[in-house]
């Protein structure tokens, strides 16, 4: 055993080799996370003008009126891009179909309003959307709008009910037109 390390039978290291081998690894690994970190900013920083978010919704059920707002934000400050809806449900969820109101803000402060009908279900009763476990998430494309910053996207579900049970989620994502400047 030399400084601590076993060693195979006839291979012997000097403290001297040992310390520049500590030094290499050491290297190599600092060099590693170096490289790693460096990668972080890239993966997490926003370079387009995309936003999303998620608003999860009471157990209790999602009540007739109560809005989901959410307030997306884009590096410009107006950005043409494509809104999709997305919604989580269980298999809780009565209805083959769920119909949203989607209200925004526009660029000159008029409000908008869109009526949305997502198909839950087809005409056999399977589910559509995605998914793992007890959770399906359906998403589409609402409208393609010119969004202003953080000017707010208000949406709520205008069935046929006081309480709506079996959604769990709603989100909302914002996807740009242009990629620094050039069409996609």
């Amino acid at each position: 055993m030399t400084g601590g390390h076993i060693l195979p039978p006839g291979l012997s290291v000097t403290g001297q080799e040992m310390k520049s081998g500590s030094r290499m690894r050491f290297i190599a690994v600092l060099a590693s996370v170096a490289m790693m970190l460096s990668m972080l900013p890239s993966g997490c920083t926003n370079l387009l003008n995309d936003d999303s978010a998620y608003s999860l919704l009471p157990e209790s059920g999602w009540v007739y009126g109560d809005m989901v707002t959410f307030s997306l934000t884009h590096l410009d400050s107006v950005s043409s891009g494509e809104l999709f809806v997305a919604v989580s449900h269980d298999s809780s969820y009565r209805y083959s179909n769920l119909w949203l109101e989607i209200s925004s803000v526009e660029e000159d402060n008029s409000l908008v309003r869109d009526t949305v009908e997502f198909h839950m279900s087809d005409s056999c009763g399977n589910w559509s959307g995605t998914g793992l476990g007890p959770e399906i998430e359906v998403e589409m494309p609402v409208k393609h709008i010119r969004h202003v910053s953080g000017h707010p996207i208000n949406i709520r579900h205008i069935m046929r009910c006081d309480t709506l049970r079996g959604i769990s989620k709603v989100g909302l994502f914002f996807k740009s037109d242009t990629e620094d400047g050039t069409k996609r």
